[in-house]
């Protein structure tokens, strides 16, 4: 999985929930294969969603229609996190973790490789 793609997932984790609740709290380094396994399913839906939101987001007019699908894209990529048996505040956690340890990343991207 190349680097690039879980940094993707940093700034989907920004879309989800926002700037601050990204970025608050500490780090956990205590992350559990089973967390690993369901951060790798919630990240490939995730990135599903933001691949479809780019193509629409490239084809609106205005502001307005913009900050519309960015909302909805906010409200799917929720969705699919929850729907991948993982809580929003844990896949932050999760997140914040790949992209601040490096055993973490590489326990990621073997689990995105499986």
């Amino acid at each position: 999985m190349p680097m690039s793609s879980l940094l993707r997932t940093l700034l989907a984790v920004i879309l989800i929930s926002g700037p601050t609740a990204a970025l608050a709290g500490k780090q956990s380094t205590d992350i559990s294969d089973a967390d690993i396994q369901k951060f790798a399913a919630a990240h490939e839906e995730v990135m599903k969603v933001r691949q479809e939101y780019v193509g629409k987001a490239k084809n609106a007019e205005g502001q307005k229609k913009k900050k519309q699908l960015q909302m909805a894209m906010q409200k799917d990529m929720l969705k699919a996190v929850e729907e991948s048996g993982m809580k929003p505040k844990r896949y932050n956690t999760v997140a914040r973790a790949v992209g601040q340890n490096e055993e973490i990343r590489k326990r990621v991207e073997n689990a995105l490789e499986e």
